[in-house]
């Protein structure tokens, strides 16, 4: 005996948990560019904050957002305090370790390291994105081996499951093949920027 199947009943629940869904989206998406809560802003050490935006390579131009962040709630920023701060932290971000660290990563360089600096960041970057460049050689040429091998498997197989199976296997490491193809030309394309 089969089982009884229900009709499907419309309801606007789906409706409603859509909206409900796209709403915190919304609001996730706004909050994400306010860099300070109220709360942070009343306390804010600005060395301390300086430091920290040093310290992740920020440019002068992130200090607009607290600014922003912070003129919601009435309270000024004390830019000479967070450019000290900001300063002393870039003296930790520009170094040659960092850069390779930020290029190994593939993260990019917004140009904030002081010219005396810059030179011994950049070398580590530009090795750090030679490294990457290297791992994503290696990470191409063993799926180019995988797709190479499920071609050959879908080629032996002996029923149309199997062979259903070994495609579909096939079609995502090509995509693999192509998503990491991309992924090193932009690495080639960055470190080409720097040489």
């Amino acid at each position: 005996m089969l089982p009884r199947i229900r009709p499907i009943q419309k309801t606007k629940r789906p409706i409603k948990f859509l909206f409900a869904s796209l709403a915190v989206v919304l609001v996730a998406a706004l909050s994400g560019c306010v860099t300070l809560s109220e709360q942070e802003c009343r306390q804010a050490n600005w060395q301390q904050i300086g430091y920290q935006d040093g310290l992740r390579g920020r440019g002068p131009d992130y200090l607009g957002r607290h600014m922003e962040a912070c003129a919601k709630t009435g309270i000024a920023v004390n830019r000479s305090q967070w450019e000290q701060g900001r300063r002393d932290g870039l003296t930790s971000y520009c170094t040659a370790r960092k850069g390779y660290s930020e290029g190994l990563a593939n993260r990019s360089y917004a140009g904030s390291c002081p010219v005396a600096l810059e030179g011994y960041f950049i070398e580590g970057y530009v090795d750090g994105l030679s490294a990457a460049i290297r791992y994503k050689d290696e990470r191409i040429y063993d799926a180019r081996r995988r797709c190479n091998d499920l071609r050959r498997r879908l080629g032996h197989a002996d029923n149309e499951k199997r062979r259903k199976k070994l495609n579909k296997k096939l079609n995502y490491c090509h995509y693999q093949v192509r998503r990491l193809e991309k992924e090193l030309d932009n690495l080639r394309r960055l470190r080409r920027r720097y040489l």
